[in-house]
């Protein structure tokens, strides 16, 4: 009986070491968001993730276009992010990190991470959508959908 409980707990701990963790800092309404550029950084290698950012702005109301050039034009709000990857088996989405700006003021922010890289939770290997979406819809709750 003794060994079934420990298996249970060590069971347990795996899977919540596999958690998701979202950390936003929502866009208030009052900044009047109506159109982002996302500055494009080259060095993220999760290939749709610009994409899923897009989309979700554009879910919300807001027009988002993508920015490769060197000097930001001036817009209503400026949009960089951050992707990293993890491996096991093969490549996956651990973190990622969001920032808008508005008239150079942080006006929201989100973090998205898989506590322990995701442990042995398979649900780290979903895609970029699954694992953005909710980062972009808590973003921009003050938005309509």
């Amino acid at each position: 009986m003794r060994s079934c409980v420990s298996i249970a707990m060590v069971a347990l701990c795996l899977l919540m070491a596999g958690c998701t963790s979202l950390e936003v800092t929502p866009i208030s309404s009052s900044s009047n968001l109506k159109h982002v550029v996302i500055v494009e950084n080259s060095k993220v290698e999760v290939k749709n993730f610009v994409s899923v950012l897009q989309e979700g702005f554009e879910r919300h109301g807001i027009s988002a276009e993508i920015y490769t050039g060197e000097k930001v034009p001036a817009t209503t709000g400026i949009v960089n992010y951050t992707a990293l990857r993890s491996w096991d088996g093969w490549p996956y989405m651990s973190v990622a990190k969001v920032t808008v700006k508005q008239d150079s003021k942080q006006i929201g922010r989100g973090d998205f991470y898989l506590k322990g890289k995701g442990g042995f939770s398979l649900m780290k290997w979903r895609g970029t959508k699954y694992k953005i979406n909710p980062l972009m819809d808590k973003l921009l709750e003050n938005y309509e959908k």
